[in-house]
């Protein structure tokens, strides 16, 4: 195998390398958490070549020590997220949700107890 070569599988691995540890290294803190159900979804005009929608939560229950059990009766939490994103919000459907500040973490759906 010539020095070339060699050189050249070396490049590729530290190329490689620093791509995974980037994606891994970009995780953000999501200290914000609640439960709620979706009471409305709007879309949003276009903005830059991407759609979006906005989703409005009733907060269920909540992290956030501010929400005592008479607030969480009329909290309300609005996020605005990419419309063909990786999740689809539905009216009337309960989802566990994480975020940062106004950026979405994670949200789950949670399903109904029989």
């Amino acid at each position: 195998m010539s020095i070339f070569s060699r050189g050249l599988i070396v490049l590729c691995f530290f190329v490689s390398a620093k791509n995974s540890f980037a994606l891994s290294a970009m995780s953000i803190p999501c200290p914000q958490k609640f439960i709620g159900n979706v009471v409305e979804v709007k879309e949003l005009p276009m903005n830059h070549g991407n759609e979006f929608q906005e989703v409005k939560f009733k907060i269920i229950n909540s992290n956030e020590p501010r929400l005592t059990s008479t607030s969480l009766n009329q909290s309300f939490d609005t996020l605005t997220i990419v419309k063909d994103g990786p999740v689809r919000f539905e009216l009337n459907h309960t989802y566990e949700v994480s975020k940062n500040d106004v950026y979405l973490c994670h949200a789950s759906e949670m399903k109904k107890q029989i």
